[in-house]
């Protein structure tokens, strides 16, 4: 009923409004402050008429919220074998270990790869790290290559938001995981690849299992895919 009644209501909106409407999406604050500002400033550029709710949550309670209805829309993180096939793929986006400079874990960094150099976790299980809870897409994914390579991490704090572990990552008072999308330059960290072969996560957007998209929600899809195909080439 509840998605019903919200696509009655935007069908309405966008027949009063050509070109207009509301849309209801859904985005991680972490990856949302790196990936999706420059499409939206775009968007609104070619429709100014179309309303954007942004909601900045995990992508659990995201795929939650799209499947209540109350998300037109949302752009998640998903573990491999994970995504669906209604599901967009928008790109794959590798899981990184971040690294300070003078941490002692870079000793054991790799750097034959011709990509992005990398560290076998085995190597680092005499250290200390930084993570985000097992519920949210990276500590989970991070709990696995703990798992994988037969070990307990040292972790004192295990609940820390993903921006926060990588920041303090950084300055060298742990190791933690980041997403590449989200990696930036910096003078005082690596971010090195998890083994030789890597790790990625599916980037995609989800949709009301109903399957219904207005016009401005199939428009601001197009956009998305563009944007980021067109980033992948340059």
């Amino acid at each position: 009923m509840l998605q019903q009644y919200h696509r009655v209501r935007t069908e309405l909106r966008e027949t009063d409004q050509p070109k207009g409407g509301r849309i209801s999406f859904g985005i991680s604050s972490f990856r949302g402050r790196h990936l999706i500002p420059a499409v939206l400033k775009q968007f609104r550029l070619e429709y100014p008429k179309v309303e954007i709710l942004l909601s900045e949550h995990d992508t659990l309670v995201l795929r939650r919220m799209v499947a209540a209805g109350e998300l037109d829309m949302a752009l998640v993180a998903l573990r491999q074998g994970e995504r669906e096939p209604q599901d967009v793929p928008i790109l794959r986006d590798e899981v990184c270990l971040v690294v300070n400079r003078t941490h002692p874990a870079m000793e054991y960094v790799h750097l034959d790869y011709p990509n992005r150099s990398w560290i076998d976790l085995s190597d680092t299980r005499a250290f200390e790290y930084l993570l985000s809870g097992r519920e949210t897409v990276l500590g989970s994914v991070a709990w696995e290559q703990f798992e994988k390579h037969g070990f307990t991490p040292i972790c004192t704090n295990g609940h820390l938001t993903a921006a926060f572990a990588a920041e303090m990552a950084c300055h060298g008072l742990g190791l933690a995981f980041t997403y590449a999308s989200c990696a930036r330059p910096r003078p005082d960290a690596e971010y090195l690849s998890l083994g030789h072969e890597r790790y990625y996560v599916d980037l995609v957007l989800i949709f009301p299992p109903d399957g219904y998209r207005s016009r401005s929600n199939r428009e601001l899809e197009k956009l998305i895919r563009a944007y980021y195909r067109d980033a992948i080439r340059d």
